[in-house]
């Protein structure tokens, strides 16, 4: 009977390297004590049942390493798919870098977010990406530079009427320059669009806030 009946793949699950490994130690544990088991009935009755032919035979008339096979056979037979695919991550030997790069990666797709909502980085988090993304962490550079150039157009204007302009040609600007196909125009418009709103108050953090009276 195939072992994957009774254990139900739904019991495991590809998650982190560390479940993996422990849900592997769990395949290899339980598969030796099968395999214990097995040998001990076919000392106890001199029987063992050919894997090709599924007949029973006396193991006097085969090999140590026919029958070292044929229970390598009943053991491999006994492990579900999901199992095995289990086990083969397991044995992956670039397992420990992948889960690193998933990491990684998981955590420059929460600064990309916090990029795209025109947010700056801090230090730490430039640093990360300098490491790992340079590429992100040169837009988060730029991203900086064009909110501080609209800011020192916006700290220049007296009225709510001068702001806006100023932002509007800012991204008018942008808008005719930015390389459209490689994203940057969604994160530098981004940076404006939160540079304008600070000064204005209306971003997350309000800066030279400008006199909407005029």
């Amino acid at each position: 009977m195939s072992v994957g009946a009774v254990y139900d793949s739904r019991n495991y699950s590809f998650g982190s390297l560390a479940d993996i490994r422990k849900q592997a130690d769990a395949i290899k544990k339980r598969a030796g004590a099968e395999r214990e088991a097995r040998m001990a009935e076919q000392d106890k009755t001199g029987l063992i049942r050919n894997p090709d032919t599924g007949e029973m035979v006396q193991i006097s008339s085969i090999s140590k390493e026919t029958r070292e096979r044929w229970n390598d056979r009943e053991e491999l037979n006994a492990i579900s798919p999901y199992e095995a695919m289990i086990l083969f991550k397991d044995a992956d030997p670039n397992a420990e870098e992948v889960e690193e790069n998933k990491k990684l990666a998981a955590k420059a797709t929460k600064l990309q977010d916090k990029m795209l909502s025109g947010q700056t980085l801090t230090g730490k988090e430039k640093s990360f990406l300098r490491e790992h993304f340079p590429q992100l962490a040169d837009m988060a550079d730029r991203m900086e530079q064009e909110a501080e150039q609209l800011e020192k157009s916006l700290q220049g204007c007296k009225t709510k009427d001068e702001a806006h302009k100023a932002y509007v040609d800012a991204k008018a600007r942008l808008v005719s320059g930015a390389n459209k196909k490689d994203g940057s125009i969604l994160f530098l418009s981004a940076a404006l669009d939160e540079a304008y709103a600070r000064h204005t108050g209306r971003g997350s953090k309000p800066k030279n806030k400008i006199d909407t009276r005029a």
